[in-house]
């Protein structure tokens, strides 16, 4: 199982270097945190995997049918087979789906998409920490940086790389990933501003300083396992 996550959370964390994306160099906590948060949005806004989606179609109701989104980012839909729906908005979905419909029925057809059953948020920490893993949010919907850090047992104390951390973060609007590199080094802990953490985000801590952090991760997740370059979004 924990060999499973850690391949779905590498995927996700390597689709920014196949993808458009931006890396923002910042420096410590403080500096970065607000800059983090004016992205942050604890409400739902785009599809993930382990969603159940309904599609309803009000005026041909034989049509209407749930399905669930896979751990490659797409479901199966009813009369159009694979579609890519992880890390789109249900507006989005909505209008591709709107448009593959119309080549079936001949005609673009009413429907509606919603979540009939979502997945919880969670939040991926990997690299020198003390438990990597796939973390649940809490009923509010908010936790920090370091509450991500407590959840997984912590950064290692002599291998980790905290003045490098990486923080990943799928901006649903732009459809693009966005990248910081944040000096999280303990004697930053104690400051006021702290960084929240959205459903979605990815958080890595490196073993040694990254420069050219695209190349850098693309190399070492190339030869850790052979990625598939799924359509998988964070919100």
């Amino acid at each position: 199982m924990r060999h499973h996550v850690t391949l779905r959370v590498l995927a996700a964390l390597a689709l920014f270097v196949s993808s458009s994306c931006a890396i923002a160099y910042k420096d410590s906590i403080p500096d970065v945190a607000p800059e983090i948060n004016a992205t942050f949005s604890s409400a739902r806004s785009t599809i993930r995997p382990g969603d159940t989606l309904k599609v309803a179609f009000p005026a041909e109701p034989d049509w209407t049918h749930e399905t669930g989104v896979r751990d490659d980012g797409r479901a199966t839909f009813l009369g159009v087979d694979d579609f890519p729906a992880a890390g789109m908005t249900l507006t989005q979905l909505d209008a591709s789906l709107t448009h593959a419909y119309g080549q079936v029925m001949n005609q673009a057809p009413t429907l509606t998409v919603s979540i009939s059953n979502p997945v919880p948020g969670t939040v991926s920490v990997m690299g020198e920490v003390g438990n990597p893993g796939v973390f649940a949010i809490g009923p509010s919907g908010r936790m920090t940086l370091l509450e991500a850090f407590a959840a997984a047992g912590g950064p290692t104390t002599n291998t980790s790389h905290l003045g490098k951390t990486l923080i990943v973060r799928w901006l649903p609007e732009e459809q693009r990933h966005h990248v910081w590199k944040v000096d999280a080094r303990r004697k930053h802990w104690k400051q006021n501003e702290n960084i929240l953490m959205a459903p979605g985000d990815v958080v890595f801590v490196p073993n040694t300083p990254i420069d050219k952090v695209g190349i850098w991760i693309d190399m070492w997740i190339r030869r850790l396992i052979p990625f598939p370059r799924v359509f998988v979004g964070a919100a």
